[in-house]
This record gives structure tokens, C-alpha cells and sequence, in this order.
């Protein structure tokens, strides 16, 4: 009597989330003896060669990673671990500016004030912005 398996491929993150495993599995999810372990450095920078990361600010002042080059499911895993969450403006400076970071840094008070200044520059390009689509707003009504 001839019997039939259907199995299916997985590869997910390990229980310590130290590396992946690949394997086959039955259609309940059951391993069906097939497995290898793959340490993350050995996997994460392949993917990454593929990947075309790049960060984006929304116009709310919201960071973002964009990931081109990857298949919806790395990107959906991705979002899952968090690897691609946001990030707003004020809690980036509030990380950068963290006392413990700045306490050991010699040239703090110098990247402070290029802080400062970028952030001007930053805020009257908003305030720009805001009046062109303000303007706009007003004239297409």
C-alpha cells in the first residue's frame, strides 16, 4: 500500500530569535524530521544584500524604513519583529539627547548646536510648506 506525504516548507526565527530554521512540515505544522539551524549571521546578510533599505519622514514628522527588493513575506515578518516600525520626530531627538549617551561625548555641546540649527532649518521649511498648501487650500475653494 502506497502512501502519500504532502509536506511544506517553513523557515522562521529560532525560540531565542538567535537564528532561523528551515524545515519541512506536515499540513497540521508538525516537523516531519527535516530541519537545519542557520545562525543569523550567516542568513540576515544575504537577505539584507537584497534588501534596499532606505528611512523616510513622513510630512506629521513620523520616521519610517521602506524595504525594496524583499517578498511581501520577509516584509510582513519584518513588520511583525518590529524591524520596520516608526518612529516620530520628537522621540528621535528625545533619544538623541538622552543624558547617558551625551555624559562621555566630548563634542556634545557642538552636535547640540548642529542640532539646533538643522532643526531651525527644518521648522521654517514646515512653516513653508504649511503656508504653499495653506495657499492652495484657500485658492481651489
Amino acid at each position: 500500500m502506497k502512501q502519500s506525504l504532502t509536506v511544506t516548507s517553513y523557515f522562521d526565527l529560532t525560540d531565542d530569535a538567535d537564528g532561523y530554521r528551515a524545515g519541512l512540515c506536515d499540513h497540521e505544522g508538525r516537523g516531519v524530521g527535516v530541519e537545519a539551524l542557520l545562525d543569523a549571521a550567516i542568513v540576515e546578510p544575504v537577505v539584507l544584500k537584497k534588501a534596499q533599505l532606505a528611512i523616510g519622514m513622513a510630512p506629521d514628522g513620523v520616521f519610517s524604513i521602506h524595504a525594496d527588493g524583499l517578498s511581501e513575506e520577509v516584509l510582513s515578518l519584518l513588520r511583525a519583529s518590529g524591524v520596520l516600525s516608526t518612529l516620530s520626530l520628537t522621540d528621535a531627538v528625545r533619544a538623541a539627547l538622552d543624558p547617558e549617551l551625551l555624559a562621555p561625548d566630548d563634542d556634545a555641546k557642538q552636535e547640540i548646536a548642529v542640532l539646533c540649527r538643522e532643526l531651525e532649518q527644518s521648522l521654517e521649511m514646515a512653516r513653508s510648506a504649511a503656508a504653499l498648501v495653506g495657499h492652495d487650500q484657500k485658492k481651489s475653494s
